[in-house]
């Protein structure tokens, strides 16, 4: 069969008329019909229907007004925020070209207290249409003219392609250990070290269109910690271990942590953690925490610690010298495959970084909100959030414990991360007698 012709009339171009023609052509139509006016100006009925509409309608909101001109009205969608858009694009311009931050968090936040001040009943919070999103945040930098460019530094890893194999060796690893000195669920441990900044960047950076060399926020930011958490297979979270890049008690912030967290310090960037905060970490929460299930178990029982020690760490003689004496044994993940094997990195390390994220927000909008209160102009909208690291460290201290206590009490948080590593089968067919 021969195929069938496309029968459809190409569309021709459209014609454009300036505001003071569709003016015209919308009271010619009032006055004498639409088929007159249609012929008069050589315009189709259809377009002097909708001019004739527009026409009547710019009447109605101002009867006296001599309707001169009938601009066209705007395209697309209507902008979220409406009339508060071009305020909030207005302040963002403002931080920018005072060399201030500019990320989708702040546009969050700034677009938040932006209607908690005009007009807070459009949140969605207080039951209004306005969700405050990423997505909204990110159409406002792109109409600001900046484009989203992936970091080449931060590209997720991709997992390796013979991840089973890697897996299998993993867990056969673990089973053997557990098999022969005859570990308990209790003392099979999962630790990580993970690096995190104080104020919310990412991956991606945000850097003018048509930019030939791209600068990344945060990547050689100094406003980062790094915290190290601990979780038996059958437990929950023990108190963590915070690190502070300095090298002296100087650089920590002037916050008191809840009793049983470990406050450390460290000159080394960007994950802070080394042998010195690693031995730190042992002795003050995970090997108390062994010795209290001793008194459960025999007293030379063996210890099951899965953490990735640095080169560093390894070859430290006084660290390897502490596990020794605490019969604790070590073994790491393989390379790229953390984010799989370890409970702590599938979810709950997630779940900390939005946790604090949202904190950030809450208290960066705020900040904003009272100065616009305070009827303070946008002339020093930098400037009125001060993100110096003495004034951020104890709020951002505050964050982590309200997100640790967030955490632990999501005990399916930390549930389903273990399970969705299979660990569990693994220690269970270890435990069954052969």
């Amino acid at each position: 069969m021969a195929p069938k012709e496309n029968k459809r009339e190409k569309r021709g171009s459209y014609k454009v008329y300036s505001a003071d023609l569709r003016a015209k052509i919308g009271k010619h139509a009032v006055d004498n019909g639409v088929a007159c006016t249609a012929r008069f100006f050589d315009v189709r009925e259809s377009t002097v229907r909708s001019l004739k509409k527009a026409y009547l309608k710019a009447l109605e909101n101002d009867p006296s007004k001599d309707i001169s001109e009938l601009p066209k009205g705007d395209r697309g969608r209507p902008l979220v925020l409406g009339k508060y858009d071009e305020e909030v694009l207005r302040l963002v311009k403002k931080i920018e070209a005072d060399g201030g931050i500019v990320n989708s968090w702040i546009i969050m936040s700034i677009s938040k207290a932006v209607l908690m001040h005009r007009q807070k009943s459009l949140l969605a919070e207080f039951g209004g249409p306005i969700d405050i999103t990423k997505t909204l945040a990110k159409s406002i930098l792109r109409r600001f003219g900046y484009s989203k460019t992936r970091n080449t530094k931060s590209f997720p890893k991709p997992l390796p392609s013979n991840f089973s194999e890697l897996k299998s060796s993993f867990m056969s690893n673990v089973s053997e250990y557990v098999k022969e000195y005859d570990i308990p669920n209790s003392l099979v441990i999962f630790v990580v070290e993970t690096s995190i900044p104080m104020v919310p960047g990412g991956n991606w950076s945000l850097e003018k269109e048509g930019s030939r060399q791209l600068t990344i926020p945060g990547i050689e930011d100094k406003r980062q910690m790094t915290i190290a958490l601990a979780c038996p297979v059958d437990g929950s979270l023990m108190q963590p271990q915070v690190i502070y890049k300095g090298k002296t008690d100087a650089c920590l912030p002037k916050y008191q942590f809840p009793e049983g967290w470990v406050v450390s310090q460290s000159s080394e960037l960007p994950v802070l953690a080394n042998a010195d905060t690693a031995k730190c970490f042992l002795t003050n929460t995970i090997i108390p925490y062994i010795k209290s299930k001793l008194s459960e178990q025999k007293a030379e029982q063996r210890t099951l610690l899965i953490w990735d020690l640095s080169n560093q760490q390894k070859e430290n003689d006084d660290l390897q010298d502490l596990l020794n004496r605490n019969n604790i044994e070590v073994i790491g993940i393989p390379g790229n495959c953390r984010e799989h094997l370890n409970p702590l990195e599938v979810l709950v390390n997630q779940h900390y970084v939005v946790l604090l994220e949202k904190e950030f927000q809450s208290w960066y909008s705020d900040i904003v909100l009272e100065r616009l209160k305070g009827g303070e102009t946008d002339d020093n909208m930098a400037t009125m959030v001060d993100l110096r690291l003495s004034l951020l460290k104890p709020v951002h201290a505050s964050w982590l414990v309200k997100s640790h206590e967030t955490i632990v009490n999501q005990s399916e948080i930390i549930s389903q991360s273990i399970e969705l590593t299979g660990i569990l089968n693994t220690l269970s067919a270890a435990h069954t007698p052969s």
